[in-house]
């Protein structure tokens, strides 16, 4: 890879998930799978597990902001990061759609900001957060190893004392190891890395992907119960059975 083409790597993910936004309504189909409604689930209980509460949250590449909102409560202010200006406009439709329903209704609600923010070269201000979520991301925005290392230097120096970074990425099981070592090597300290035993669910979506449309098939993709039950056969092989990785990481 040539330097010119590192340096302008970001800038050509910018325009790649702008477009990508643009063009879907939802690219992932974050809501109408329940593998990645489980995902994002697990990720929220993994968070509470680690603090009660927290100060201030950040989520890098928030997309339109489903993760980010599950968090509503948990702290007083949450900050939805992404380079995409379609997808932070998105965010904030669903969010106040969300208000408007009543769902922030609570007397413990938080308040949420989005901003189209590039993490390797944001201005927040050091020890700002005390949780950041980088989920589907570090190896998601097929970013250089030089990009890799800026992502994780920069979270920790927004990272309070104590804060903790939460990093999920959907990888071969054979490369685990390898997404460990960036971390390891980067200034954040490893707490504890997590198979999410979802690997027969994709395989299983994937079956029927074909029929997509039809109703049965999107009730399937939507079965929560049935998720659970190929992640419970998943978790029998290890590493093996997971798509997804999650690492948490934390700053002295």
């Amino acid at each position: 890879m040539t330097t010119d083409h590192k340096n302008n790597l970001v800038g050509k993910n910018s325009e790649y998930f702008e477009q990508l936004y643009s063009s879907n309504e939802e690219p992932w189909e974050y809501s109408k799978k329940a593998v990645e409604v489980l995902r994002h689930e697990f990720v929220v209980k993994t968070a509470c597990s680690l603090k009660p509460n927290y100060s201030r949250i950040l989520d890098v590449g928030c997309g339109k902001g489903r993760l980010t909102f599950l968090f509503n409560g948990l702290a007083p202010e949450i900050l939805g990061i992404d380079v995409s200006k379609t997808a932070v406009q998105q965010a904030e439709t669903y969010v106040n759609k969300l208000s408007q329903h009543g769902n922030l209704a609570k007397a413990d609600n938080s308040r949420f900001h989005f901003s189209e923010t590039n993490i390797t070269n944001s201005s927040f201000p050091a020890n700002h957060f005390d949780l950041i979520l980088l989920c589907d991301g570090l190896e998601g925005w097929h970013l250089s190893m030089n990009e890799k290392e800026k992502v994780l230097a920069e979270s920790f120096r927004l990272l309070m004392p104590g804060g903790f970074v939460i990093l999920t990425d959907y990888l071969k099981h054979e490369r685990f190891s390898e997404f460990e070592t960036i971390i390891s090597n980067s200034p954040l300290k490893i707490v504890r890395s997590v198979y999410l035993n979802d690997r027969f669910a994709y395989q299983f979506n994937s079956w029927f992907k074909m029929g997509e449309k039809l109703k049965v098939v999107q009730w399937i993709f939507a079965n929560k119960s049935l998720a659970k039950g190929l992640m419970k056969i998943s978790s029998l092989f290890g590493k093996r059975g997971s798509k997804h990785f999650c690492v948490i990481a934390t700053k002295n």
